[in-house]
C-alpha cells in the first residue's frame, strides 16, 4: 500500500505502533499510470488522508496520504478500509465520502523497511470498544499540493466531479459524494 506522509510540513515521521486515526478528507486523482510486475496499468485513485492520535513537535497531528485504487471488489483495499471504519462489510451506500469521513479506525504503523524510509500502515480494524474516536483538525481546503500533483498527472487529465442530483451517484471530490465504483464505470 503507498503512503506518502505529512505533519503539515514539519517532515517529521510518524511513530511506529498502534493508533486511533480518523479518515479526514478524501480526494479522486484520477486514472493513474502505475507499474505492477513490469507491468503498466491505468487504475482509477484516490487518496484516503488519516489523521493518527499523536503529534508532531509542532502541535500539529500527523496526517497520511493513502493512495488507493477506487474499487469496491470485494478484496480490494478501499473496501477493506471502509469495512474498518464502519466496523462491518459495507453496502454500496457506503462508498461515499458523506458517509465514511470523520470515522476513527484503529490502525498499526510498522517501522520502516529501511533507515531512511518511511512507517507504513500493516493492518487498519475497526475502533475497539473503550477507545474514543477523534476528530479531524486536518483542513481539506485548500486542495493540499500532493493532490494537485497527482491529478495533473493523471491519464487524460483530471476532471472536477460535477454536480449530482438528488438521490444519484457522484464520483468522489473534494466535497464529498460517492467513491467511483465499477459499476459507474469509473475505474
Amino acid at each position: 500500500m503507498r503512503i506518502g506522509y505529512s505533519s503539515s510540513g514539519s517532515g517529521e515521521k510518524p511513530p511506529p505502533g498502534f493508533h486511533v486515526a480518523v479518515l479526514a478528507a478524501v480526494y479522486d486523482i484520477g486514472k493513474q499510470k502505475k507499474e505492477y510486475a513490469g507491468e503498466a496499468k491505468i487504475q482509477h485513485q484516490i487518496v484516503m488522508v488519516w489523521e493518527i492520535d499523536k503529534r508532531d513537535s509542532k502541535g500539529r497531528r500527523f496526517t497520511l496520504a493513502d493512495y488507493v485504487t477506487a474499487s469496491t471488489h470485494e478484496k480490494a483495499g478501499l473496501r477493506k478500509r471502509i469495512a474498518a471504519l464502519l466496523g462491518r462489510e459495507p453496502y454500496e451506500d457506503d462508498f461515499d465520502t458523506d458517509v465514511v469521513v470523520g470515522k476513527s479506525v484503529y490502525l498499526m504503523l510498522k517501522p520502516p523497511a529501511k533507515e531512511d524510509g518511511w512507517p507504513r500502515i500493516d493492518t487498519m480494524v475497526p475502533l475497539p470498544p473503550g477507545f474514543q474516536p477523534i476528530k479531524a483538525e486536518f483542513a481539506a481546503d485548500p486542495v493540499p499540493k500532493y493532490v494537485v500533483t497527482a491529478r495533473e498527472k493523471a491519464v487524460g487529465g483530471w476532471k472536477a466531479p460535477t454536480p449530482t442530483p438528488p438521490n444519484k451517484s457522484a464520483p468522489a471530490g473534494t466535497g464529498g459524494g460517492a467513491l467511483p465504483s465499477e459499476k459507474q464505470g469509473d475505474i
